[in-house]
């Protein structure tokens, strides 16, 4: 593992951390979704490439896209659009590389971390953002309560 492979490892596990405890709900379900990509993209899923692309990661990096964008047009904080705009970024990444096949590996590869890690920058600067406002990190009602047995 390369040091800016570890690096973006140790972003991504602050990110998820900081977005989950001290997040509103709008940073909670960013960070669902980032939670999400990134185990199905680089888990139990075969790797499989395709004209230099890996057809899963484009697959969930266009539902985040989608996702993202339904959230910075129907939200009022300005870092969604942000990390729209960065997976934008990734999927026209994509797009350059299926049809250039002979861009390298390790230069596509350097090229989503680049990326990747700018999109791991959004969220905890929305975060700090609801905690300049004063804004409560999240409602008391979202938090988990032991239910008592009947």
């Amino acid at each position: 593992m390369t040091p800016f492979q570890l690096a973006l490892l140790v972003q991504f596990i602050v990110v998820i951390a900081v977005g989950w405890v001290w997040g509103g709900h709008v940073e909670r379900r960013v960070t669902v979704w980032v939670l999400l990509v990134e185990l199905l993209s680089g888990g139990p899923l075969p790797t499989v490439w395709y004209r230099g692309v890996l057809p899963l990661e484009v697959l969930l990096d266009t539902a985040f896209t989608m996702a993202t964008i339904r959230l910075a047009l129907t939200g009022n904080r300005w870092w969604p659009f942000g990390v729209a705009g960065t997976l934008l970024l990734m999927l026209t990444l994509h797009l350059y590389v299926a049809l250039q096949p002979d861009v390298a590996r390790a230069t596509y590869i350097s090229a989503q971390i680049g990326l990747a890690a700018l999109l791991f920058l959004m969220l905890p600067l929305g975060v700090f953002e609801r905690l300049l406002a004063g804004e409560p990190p999240r409602s008391p009602g979202a938090r988990w309560r032991r239910t008592k047995a009947t």
